[in-house]
């Protein structure tokens, strides 16, 4: 099926059948090291996607072509699964990704998810491929009239978070590969393309809760081929108040 946006509804979403979930991932990965990467403090653009999305692609590939253009964003990919049992199982997929998702619909008090998704520092989203850095710049715009205003710096293997008296938040560690990574995608909507793929979130931990002024975090091992970028956000789904590339 072909639209401009795939939708799902968080009420009503059916399990993949078994017989879908018994397709067989057959993609061939091609990784290529990618040797920019933004560091010190940066805007954060989550791109929810999936590979069995035929949507997707021009979005994806609209963010992944501004990448070396916009040190100051951080672009973060993250792969949903609920899009799996229309015929090809994301090879990046995580459950945890989709929850992530909703997290944010909830915020809006929104009944629906889809993809492709762009979200800009936890206060702009739209599908976004025919202007992201239009959306971008909206959302960094958010954030500076957003008036609490919290910082982040590095202080040899730690992260200093300094902000209001009184201000809360959650500190997260988001693991993720900045290498490019090719798949030829062989089942599904996007059956006989090449899926380009950069900055694909592995996983996402809890450090911490901020609670105002200024506190210290150690910054976790990143395990080998993966960065780290350490966000503050105001709880599941909400505002990225501050955010780092390590």
């Amino acid at each position: 099926m072909s639209k401009i946006l795939h939708m799902l509804d968080p009420r009503h979403h059916s399990r993949p059948s078994s017989q879908a979930l018994a397709f067989t991932t057959q993609a061939a990965v091609e990784s290529h090291k990618q040797p920019s990467h933004p560091s010190g403090p940066v805007n954060i653009v989550e791109l929810f996607q999936s590979q069995g999305c035929n949507s997707c692609p021009p979005t994806n590939d609209a963010l992944l072509d501004i990448i070396p253009q916009r040190p100051d964003v951080l672009v973060l990919t993250y792969d949903v699964t609920y899009w799996d049992y229309i015929g090809w199982k994301d090879v990046f997929g995580d459950k945890a990704f989709d929850e992530r998702q909703r997290a944010y619909a909830n915020r809006w008090q929104s009944n629906r998810v889809y993809t492709p998704q762009v979200i800009v520092n936890g206060r702009r989203e739209a599908e976004g491929s025919g202007r992201v850095n239009q959306l971008i710049d909206q959302g960094i715009r958010a954030k500076e009239a957003g008036g609490q205003q919290v910082s982040m710096r590095l202080e040899r293997n730690e992260v200093v978070v300094a902000g209001p008296d009184g201000s809360r938040g959650e500190v997260l560690a988001v693991f993720y590969d900045p290498s490019v990574h090719n798949v030829a995608v062989t089942r599904g909507e996007n059956r006989g393309a090449t899926l380009r793929h950069q900055n694909v979130v592995r996983k996402v931990a809890r450090l911490d809760a901020w609670v105002g002024g200024t506190q210290r975090y150690a910054i976790p091992d990143s395990g080998e081929g993966l960065r780290v970028a350490i966000l503050v956000q105001h709880g599941a789904g909400g505002r990225v108040l501050a955010a780092l590339s390590v």
